[in-house]
């Protein structure tokens, strides 16, 4: 799938990325800085997970990676604690890189969170699909989701950000076999966050093996 993405306004006036052929906005409402700290970052208690006594790597799904917010957000918290944290590992998910290089061009880049150290590890994630750094290792899968998945069979996954696109545009990605496949890839401990409280959704979940819960809401 081929987007063609453009940097908008939102109604509180943060900059997002919107897909002009579909018309959807990425991160509609509080802008992507903020929905990624309060919706993902935050509410997974990603700080709290890395500094466990846990010698071995946390692993993180970025399903969704679109303009790559919620996996920067969790890059640079990563980058900012020290030994002996657990060392971060994000697997990022997009059928298109379109918005995360917009994000990277040099008007957007502060932005979306891509000055410094942040924009040249996104820019190696495009050109190599890979980026490593002293205290994360960030990796890309390219491709149609749910077979993608199938790459990462080893079910370590301790938290997953679905951020897919809606299930209007993307109905594959909201029902129970993505979640079954998604179910497959993760820890017994994982803990899953995303923006729709749907009722078709949480069923889907509930049938592929997972609890839910409801979180709070980004916006009053």
């Amino acid at each position: 799938m081929s987007l063609d993405c453009e940097v908008v306004l939102t109604r509180s006036g943060a900059p997002a990325m919107r897909d002009r052929i579909s018309g959807e906005v990425m991160h509609p409402i509080v802008g992507p800085r903020v929905e990624a700290a309060a919706l993902y970052v935050g509410p997974s208690r990603l700080r709290e997970r890395l500094l466990e006594p846990n010698p071995l790597p946390l692993r993180l799904l970025d399903v969704g990676l679109g303009a790559g917010s919620n996996a920067v957000a969790a890059w640079q918290l990563s980058q900012s604690l020290t030994a002996p944290a657990r060392r971060l590992e994000i697997v990022s998910f997009d059928r298109s890189l379109a918005g995360l290089e917009r994000a990277l061009e040099p008007a957007h880049r502060a932005a979306f969170g891509f000055d410094g150290a942040a924009g040249d590890a996104a820019a190696a994630l495009i050109r190599e699909h890979r980026s490593e750094s002293a205290r994360s290792d960030w990796r890309l899968h390219v491709g149609e989701l749910p077979g993608t998945l199938s790459r990462e069979s080893e079910p370590r996954a301790e938290v997953v950000f679905w951020d897919p696109f809606s299930p209007r545009e993307n109905p594959n990605l909201w029902g129970m076999s993505a979640f079954r496949a998604l179910f497959r890839c993760c820890h017994e401990r994982v803990s899953v966050h995303t923006y729709s409280g749907a009722t078709a959704m949480r069923a889907a979940l509930l049938l592929a093996g997972f609890a839910v819960g409801e979180g709070e809401p980004t916006v009053a």
